[in-house]
């Protein structure tokens, strides 16, 4: 891989280090799930923009660059231009190499797909808990006016 040097004579694997240690504040590592999530500036899909040109020069890019795509680069060390990174975590602002693999457009479009469906479907099912929470907190509450309203029986 070329060597890409700014004006201070930073490297791109040294500004890579600087921005992916916590300790700087521009990740926040999510113990639960392993995300390292982006904290500067997001795209609105929620991916995460460095501008640096250094890092986009090394990235092939101009000015700025998606986060993730320099993170897979400073610890793969290649990437195409064309390859699209899946984000395995579905975490858009992620930028963990480990979370991201390289594929096509169309694997990638494919698995957007899938989640995009799963989702609506989970969303759905949410929903129909609701209503189901609903009708049995209503039936209750009848079942009890009920009881209250009925005389206690009597023997005779």
């Amino acid at each position: 891989m070329r060597k890409y040097y700014n004006n201070s004579g930073q490297t791109f694997a040294s500004r890579m280090d600087w921005y992916l240690d916590p300790k700087n504040k521009y990740i926040k590592i999510n113990k639960k799930t392993g995300c390292w999530i982006w904290q500067r500036c997001r795209l609105p899909a929620g991916y995460g923009l460095v501008s640096s040109v250094l890092i986009a020069r090394a990235v092939g890019t101009k000015n700025n660059s998606l986060v993730h795509r320099a993170a897979y680069l400073h610890a793969k060390g290649a990437l195409l231009p064309s390859t699209h990174l899946d984000h395995l975590c579905g975490t858009a602002s992620c930028c963990n190499p480990t979370h991201l693999e390289e594929v096509d457009a169309s694997v990638n479009n494919a698995r957007k797909a899938l989640v995009r469906d799963q989702t609506q479907e989970i969303v759905e099912l949410k929903n129909e808990i609701k209503r189901l929470n609903s009708r049995i907190q209503r039936l209750e509450k009848e079942k009890n006016d009920r009881s209250k309203r009925q005389p206690a029986c009597r023997e005779v």
